[in-house]
């Protein structure tokens, strides 16, 4: 009987603890609102862009090859204007942090985080490598208004072609914040690329950002149970075509690694409020690692789909990022739905992208005119403005 007893007393407690976390968890008195603002904003050195494009000339000279690099191409602006007006759109912006990607130098970053500093208190960088036309710094930044309690970065090891020069990989910066509690902000760029080398690289880069979660929740308690925000370039592009109400979607195998790995974070809350914002009808999911497609429909209903007709095989179905009207989203923000819930996002094409109200120029591989305008250009990606509500467990 005593032993029946406890069994009841436990189960009730049991439940109580259930029903009183879950409460807490989404009592809005025991949360935080943060705005996270992330963007590649494709800042070269000029110097570093005008020896790589020597070396080019030079290099096609001796094979006959006329496909010059230049990493300037489309984007006429000034180094220096651009870092004016991405610092603007910025604190625009109203957010708290901001990760950056692709500002390939020490100045460029000194640059931004002066324009920013009188908001932006605190800015994180990691690399001092010395930008030439074969070697590129990180290319990572990280501002904020909250001072973080613990900063560390590291280096992909696994990368190939031309960005084994590239020093690709993470910042990440901790944060504790009394309503919305520990949380571990992780800014990456990933490996580029279509092919199958490049998304493997992807899947084993996901593997050392997991390595350098959990090497840092065995040494620190407060990031034993920090919320986990993973932001940035993950070069697998979420695009809309707002006009046939599909949704096309390659971080799949991404998600699957984070997940496999413990990691309890996806992307299927942005990926659930495009739908609602643009009426989405069907969503077409490609996991590139195990080269299956999956189609399916808004309210129910799926289909296996062959992959190589949307993936890789067929990419031009889909526009491509520095098209404003295509809608592309290459910067993600992947969320454990247990502790942050997204509330609003906000996708800056125009701002970064180009003059929507320019000329429009038109592509001679294309069927629709290409809306950017290469003297208001900023970037060759969009910027997303993340709006996160965090629930501490």
């Amino acid at each position: 009987m005593k032993l029946k007893t406890r069994k009841i007393i436990a189960g009730l407690l049991g439940l109580w603890v259930v029903l009183t976390v879950g409460a807490r968890a989404q009592d809005p008195r025991r949360s935080c609102v943060l705005t996270l603002f992330t963007a590649n904003c494709y800042c070269f050195d000029e110097k570093q862009t005008r020896d790589l494009k020597n070396v080019t000339v030079l290099a096609n000279a001796f094979s006959g090859s006329v496909d010059i690099t230049d990493l300037q191409r489309g984007i006429q602006k000034s180094t220096n204007a651009r870092r004016e007006e991405i610092a603007r759109e910025v604190i625009k912006s109203k957010a708290d942090i901001a990760l950056f990607q692709e500002v390939w130098n020490a100045d460029n970053k000194t640059d931004i985080t002066h324009r920013l500093h009188k908001i932006y208190k605190y800015h994180y960088v990691a690399s001092h490598i010395k930008n030439n036309w074969k070697e590129t710094d990180d290319g990572l930044l990280i501002v904020s208004k909250w001072v973080p309690f613990y900063t560390t970065a590291f280096s992909f090891s696994k990368k190939y072609d031309a960005e084994k020069y590239a020093h690709k990989g993470a910042l990440l910066a901790a944060f504790y914040h009394p309503q919305g509690g520990f949380f571990l902000v992780v800014n990456t760029h990933m490996q580029s690329g279509l092919d199958a080398e490049a998304v493997s690289i992807r899947e084993h880069q996901v593997g050392e950002i997991v390595r350098k979660i959990r090497e840092l929740q065995r040494t620190d308690w407060r990031i034993q149970n920090a919320t986990i925000i993973v932001g940035g370039d993950l070069n697998e592009p979420i695009t809309l075509r707002a006009n046939s109400h599909e949704l096309f979607d390659r971080t799949r195998y991404l998600v699957q690694r984070f997940n496999d790995l413990r990691v309890p974070i996806n992307n299927d809350q942005v990926i659930n409020k495009l739908c609602r914002d643009y009426r989405v009808q069907k969503i077409i999911e490609i996991d590139q690692q195990a080269d299956r497609g999956t189609l399916r429909t808004v309210g129910g209903g799926t289909q296996a789909i062959d992959p190589s007709n949307y993936g890789g095989g067929n990419w031009s179905y889909w526009r491509a990022a520095t098209d404003p009207s295509g809608m592309q989203v290459l910067d993600h923000l992947f969320l454990d739905p247990a502790k942050a819930r997204l509330e609003a996002m906000t996708v800056l094409r125009g701002p970064f992208l180009g003059d929507l109200h320019g000329t429009p120029t038109k592509d001679p591989n294309r069927a629709e005119p290409l809306y950017m305008n290469p003297d208001t250009a900023i970037s060759d990606h969009a910027a997303v403005v993340y709006v996160i509500r965090l629930f501490p467990l």
